[in-house]
């Protein structure tokens, strides 16, 4: 009888913990989860900026050339830009009328684009050792 009540004992718990699947909730495939998590950078590749902290300084930048004028210190520095995804850039100094820039024609300075607004983006840089972050806004077309 003990034998009786220890498997009827077993049955009943191994039936109340029937084999129940756990929801797993869906999740989106990759290209939802990129799309999710993706800004559009494409309005920045080309115009006309400024920096909001730095007075007196114009950027212009057509494709492969970005053109730096400072007004207050009277310099131009000229890079050359190489986009490597679409939110992410290098830029080299091919020129400079500035004895005090420290970017020299071998020195890259590497850009990620971070967050974007329609007239503006945030932007993590990072050069000789040192990372830099910054916004730039967009002054026209």
């Amino acid at each position: 009888m003990a034998k009786f009540t220890l498997l009827s004992l077993l049955i009943i718990i191994f039936a109340s913990c029937k084999n129940a699947e756990t929801e797993i909730p869906e999740t989106p495939n990759d290209s939802k989860i990129e799309n999710l998590n993706k800004i559009d950078c494409s309005p920045f590749i080309n115009g006309q900026f400024v920096y909001p902290n730095l007075k007196g300084v114009e950027v212009s930048r057509r494709d492969s050339i970005q053109i730096e004028t400072n007004h207050t210190k009277n310099y131009v520095d000229t890079y050359k830009i190489t986009w490597t995804g679409e939110c992410e850039y290098y830029m080299i100094t091919t020129e400079t009328t500035d004895t005090l820039n420290p970017f020299g024609p071998t020195d890259t300075l590497f850009i990620d684009i971070i967050e974007t607004t329609d007239t503006s983006y945030l932007y993590s840089s990072r050069a000789l050792g040192q990372s830099f972050d910054g916004e730039m806004i967009k002054v026209s077309n």
